[in-house]
C-alpha cells in the first residue's frame, strides 16, 4: 500500500478546473476536467491498493479518466485496449511462435526471449533491469513537464474480451507478479511503486463477480436532471473549446442533446453521451470560424449549422422527426 505522503489532495486535481493532459506521445485530449467523485475514487485506489473499474456508457470520458490520473500523478501511462480476439496473455505478453517456428525451420532458433514482447502489466509490474533487452508490445505515453515513480496503468473496455480475461487478472492484481513460462522465472515488484490500475467497462456483458469485488467501482454517467446535464457539458465544452462557441451555443447544443436523449426512448448505452456532443460543437465551431457559406452566398449561422448538423451527431440510429 502506498503511503498516505504520496497520495494528491483534491488540490492537486483542480476539481471543475483544467488538469492539462500533456504527453509523449500526444493524448487525443489536451485537458480533462475532474469531478470531486473521480478524484475520490482515484485518492481511494491508491490508498488500497485495488484496481479502479469504470463503468459508464459508450462516450462517457472512462478512458480520459486514466490519463488525468498519469498527469496529475506525474507516471507514465500504459493503455491497453481489450477487443474480443484478446488472450488473457495478451495483457502479460506477446509470443511470435510463427517466427520461432520460421527460424526452426531456417536452422537459426534464438533464446525464447527473442520471441517475447512485454504487455502492458509486464511494463508496469517488472522491477529488474535483466529484461530491458525484451522489446515492448506497447509504448507508454510519459508525462512532459514531471514524472515520477511508478506508473497506471488503462486496461480499456474489458467487458468486449471473453470471461477467461479478467478471471485471469484476479491473481496477477493481487499479488502484483505472474509467472512467465517462456522464461521460466517469476516477474513482479519487489517493494517498488505498484501502479494504479485502471480498467474501463462499457457494461456489454456482465463481469465475473469475483473481478468486481477485487475492484473498487467509479460509474460514471450525464446527470439525469436537465439544468445539471446542461451545465456539466457547457462547463467541458468551454475548457476544451474556449470562446469557439458563446456560453449560451454550448447550452443550446446541450439542451438539443437532452431532448433527443428524452425523445429517442433508447436504452442508455445506445443514446448519444459526451462524445457525441463535443462532436458537434467542434464541427459547428470550426464551420463559425471558418466562415461556411451557404449556397446562396450568405455566411451560415449558428442555428443553420445547428439544423444541418445536429441529426448527424445525434441521430444515429435514424429515430427521425418524432426526436426533434
Amino acid at each position: 500500500m502506498n503511503d498516505e505522503n504520496d497520495i494528491p489532495s483534491l488540490l492537486a486535481f483542480a476539481i471543475d478546473g483544467k488538469t492539462p493532459l500533456d504527453f509523449s506521445p500526444a493524448w487525443p485530449d489536451r485537458a480533462h476536467q475532474f469531478e470531486r467523485r473521480e478524484a475520490v475514487a482515484i485518492q481511494a485506489a491508491l490508498l488500497s491498493g485495488r484496481p479502479l473499474l469504470v463503468e459508464g456508457p459508450p462516450g462517457s470520458g472512462k478512458t480520459q479518466i486514466a490519463a488525468a490520473a498519469a498527469a496529475v500523478l506525474g507516471r507514465e501511462l500504459i493503455a491497453f485496449v481489450v477487443n474480443s480476439n484478446t488472450r488473457p496473455e495478451d495483457l502479460l505478453w506477446q509470443y511470435d511462435a510463427l517466427q520461432r517456428l520460421n527460424d526452426a525451420q531456417a536452422e537459426k532458433l534464438g533464446p525464447p526471449e527473442d520471441y517475447l514482447s512485454k504487455g502492458p502489466l509486464w511494463l508496469a509490474l517488472d522491477s529488474g533491469d535483466d529484461h530491458n533487452g525484451i522489446p515492448s508490445a506497447v509504448s507508454p505515453y510519459k508525462p512532459r513537464n514531471k514524472q515520477s515513480a511508478g506508473k497506471v496503468v488503462l486496461i480499456d473496455e474489458i467487458d468486449k474480451a471473453d470471461r477467461s480475461v479478467p478471471n485471469s487478472l484476479l491473481e496477477v492484481l493481487g499479488q502484483r507478479r505472474f509467472y512467465c513460462p517462456y522464461l521460466k522465472k517469476e516477474i513482479g515488484l519487489d517493494g517498488e511503486e505498484p501502479p494504479l490500475i485502471v480498467i474501463t467497462s462499457n457494461r456489454e456483458q456482465q463481469l465475473p463477480p469475483a473481478f468486481v469485488r477485487r475492484c473498487l467501482v467509479l460509474r460514471v454517467g450525464l446527470p439525469d436532471d436537465e439544468d445539471a446535464f446542461v451545465e456539466k457539458l457547457s462547463r467541458r465544452a468551454q475548457m476544451h473549446f474556449g470562446n469557439g462557441l458563446s456560453d449560451d451555443q454550448y447550452r443550446e447544443v446541450a439542451r438539443a442533446l437532452w431532448k433527443y436523449r428524452q425523445n429517442s426512448g433508447l436504452a442508455e448505452e445506445l443514446q448519444p453521451g459526451q462524445a457525441e456532443y463535443f462532436d458537434l460543437v467542434r464541427a459547428i465551431s470550426g464551420a463559425l470560424k471558418q466562415g461556411l457559406i451557404r449556397e446562396d452566398g450568405a455566411p451560415l449561422s449558428f442555428d443553420d449549422l445547428m439544423d444541418d448538423m445536429r441529426s448527424l451527431a445525434f441521430d444515429k440510429r435514424g429515430l427521425g422527426d418524432r426526436v426533434e
